[in-house]
């Protein structure tokens, strides 16, 4: 009899296990540094942050983004669509690299580029090292993030003929985990594209994924993540959202993943000893590499 109920047994140990870590990385990773629970933000970025509260998720747009997508695209997508290895990429300066880490699962969703690279090229810095937007991260969490691991370039051509991946489903991420995605190419509603449920992440889950009316049950709105080139999105990834596959089209996103200091994936890629480029900017943005870094 003993032997009929130790499968059970097991698997309620292993919940209960992980609802215990779960529980005291919520306690330990939310709880604000009350010696400085924010730092100084522009009137722009107060409004962000405010929004940011509110849905889970902003949309920020400017200029010099969609320059910063161009040469993403030029520099880093084009030479793997042209079929170079990304070890035999040839990057604009000393130091940086690109990792392939696509797996055949991926490929066979149509994913065609899902590499790693460096926070090191100074061309992307007003992405990874935007004052306002960290600084709108750490007023969020009102205590300092950090990266949690490498940018990510993702191509996605999903062509229709197998099923999705199963990020096409309702779905939260790491518990406390803020994302961002960058576009680099223009992405419609026609196309491929994530949608949010906003207001969504007010409420805690520990459970990854979820049915599909959970949003029309719970009464959130959707937000589709679409814009033109250099359309930045950041996303408290504890909301619910999915991938909405197009057949026969294809998306471009920069990808990254910040907590408050759980679920770091430290592989120590780049090393910033005598990286001069975070020296101009604010304590909150050059202290998101120190998990990370070496």
């Amino acid at each position: 009899m003993a032997s009929l109920f130790s499968p059970l047994i097991s698997r309620l140990w292993v919940r209960f296990k992980v609802r215990a870590v779960w529980s005291r990385e919520i306690v330990q990773y939310t709880f604000p540094n009350l010696a400085r629970p924010s730092v100084p933000l522009s009137e722009e970025a107060r409004g962000w942050l405010a929004a940011f509260r509110r849905d889970g998720i902003l949309k920020v747009e400017e200029d010099r983004f969609r320059e910063i997508a161009e040469y993403l695209d030029q520099a880093y997508f084009k030479p793997l669509e042209e079929g170079r290895e990304a070890s035999a990429v040839q990057m604009p300066s000393q130091g940086l690299f690109i990792l392939d880490n696509n797996l055949p699962k991926y490929r066979e969703g149509g994913t065609e580029i899902n590499a790693n690279i460096s926070f090191k090229d100074p061309r992307l810095a007003p992405i990874f090292f935007h004052p306002d937007l960290n600084g709108v991260l750490y007023n969020y969490y009102r205590r300092q993030p950090f990266y949690r691991n490498q940018p990510l370039l993702q191509k996605i051509v999903y062509d229709g003929k197998v099923p999705p991946l199963s990020n096409s489903s309702w779905h939260v991420d790491y518990v406390h985990q803020v994302s961002v995605m960058f576009l680099v190419s223009d992405v419609t509603e026609r196309d491929t594209h994530m949608q949010y449920a906003l207001g969504s992440h007010r409420k805690l889950r520990l459970v990854a994924n979820y049915p599909e009316e959970i949003v029309e049950r719970e009464g959130y709105p959707v937000l589709d993540a679409v814009g033109g080139k250099g359309t930045l999105f950041m996303f408290d990834a504890g909301g619910l959202h999915r991938a909405c596959y197009r057949p026969n089209t294809s998306r471009k996103i920069l990808h990254l993943n910040m907590t408050s200091g759980h679920h770091i994936t430290p592989r120590r890629y780049d090393r910033l000893g005598s990286w001069g480029e975070l020296a101009g900017c604010p304590p909150h943005s050059r202290r998101m590499m120190e998990k990370i870094g070496c």
